[in-house]
């Protein structure tokens, strides 16, 4: 996305061949907003064909009674990036990548499997494979969008003893606290959302920052 932007700002004369999708076999792995562009941009690159794989499952096209106004709705999005000409499939996981025939540095197929999402309480908690449906799907490029799956472990999650939650955040209290002199915010705290919320979250945190560094002097 960002080469084409720049071809389109005409910081480039034309899109590296690497990220060029004409005549391509395209996989988008994300179903998500920044799925949906990668969708449209290979479409008006020329690919010859585009299929975006979405490991969550394919949402109603109406709300359903468990999910009334003013929530979210929770509904099937079809953007005009995705009526440009799409194959969408829902509840498919990714396995791993089989190169293309005679050419081992270039993807040529994606290995896939079918989940099934177990719920507690009416929420999806995580994904189980299908016994059986594996399947490969042909490629010859494939754009990465995936979404937040929550926060990286490491060090610093280790060696502050903390234990993201099975959404993979990090549970904290109402102002942002998740133990004494730390602070968390955004996607971390909230889960995947769009980046205003993010933003206006972080701000938030921040008052609570300032607030105990005041109390402090």
């Amino acid at each position: 996305l960002s080469a084409q932007n720049r071809v389109l700002a005409r910081e480039l004369t034309e899109l590296p061949p690497a990220f060029n999708a004409k005549g391509a076999r395209v996989v988008v792995i994300g179903g998500g907003d920044t799925g949906s562009d990668c969708v449209g941009t290979a479409r008006r690159q020329g690919a010859r064909e585009v299929t975006q794989l979405e490991i969550m499952p394919k949402p109603p096209e109406t709300r359903a009674s468990t999910n009334p106004w003013p929530e979210w709705p929770r509904v099937l999005k079809t953007t005009s990036s995705h009526e440009e000409g799409v194959d969408r499939l829902w509840a498919v996981s990714t396995v791993g990548f089989v190169p293309a025939t005679g050419d081992l540095t270039r993807v040529g197929q994606i290995h896939c499997q079918k989940v099934k999402w177990l719920e507690e309480n009416g929420r999806l908690i995580r994904p189980e494979p299908v016994a059986g449906s594996d399947f490969n799907q042909p490629a010859d490029l494939v754009l990465l969008a995936l979404g937040f799956t929550g926060v990286e472990s490491g060090s610093l999650i280790s060696d502050l003893d903390l234990s993201p939650d099975q959404r993979g955040c990090l549970p904290r209290d109402a102002a942002g606290r998740l133990a004494p002199r730390v602070y968390t915010c955004g996607d971390a705290a909230l889960g995947p959302s769009l980046v205003v919320r993010a933003m206006a979250d972080g701000l938030s945190v921040a008052q609570t920052v300032l607030s105990d560094l005041a109390d402090k002097i």
